[in-house]
């Protein structure tokens, strides 16, 4: 079985809003050939220059900025099948 696996690594600080906005801008051309796929999002600690650890860092803001991600991307869908959504319904 031939895997396919690309790794996104930034060497600056970046920040979790401007990741969102990354994806949705280039989603289309990140994800050509895709089905069936599995996307990890990886958070954590920020090195030190000297090679250190830095201090843990909290992730919840990735974990809100993934959740609005697929929030924008399952209203997309559902109005591009002509699908209904109410905002009373839960996920």
């Amino acid at each position: 079985m031939t895997e396919k696996l690309a790794v996104f690594t930034f060497d600056d600080e970046i920040n979790e809003p401007s990741f969102r906005r990354y994806l949705i801008e280039n989603w289309k051309n990140l994800t050509v050939g895709m089905k069936k796929s599995t996307i990890l999002f990886m958070g954590g600690i920020h090195g030190q220059d000297t090679g250190k650890f830095g201090a843990p860092v909290g992730i919840q803001t990735l974990k809100n900025q993934v959740r609005i991600f697929l929030i924008y991307f399952l209203l997309r869908y559902l109005q591009k099948n002509n699908l209904n959504y109410s905002s009373s319904q839960e996920f």
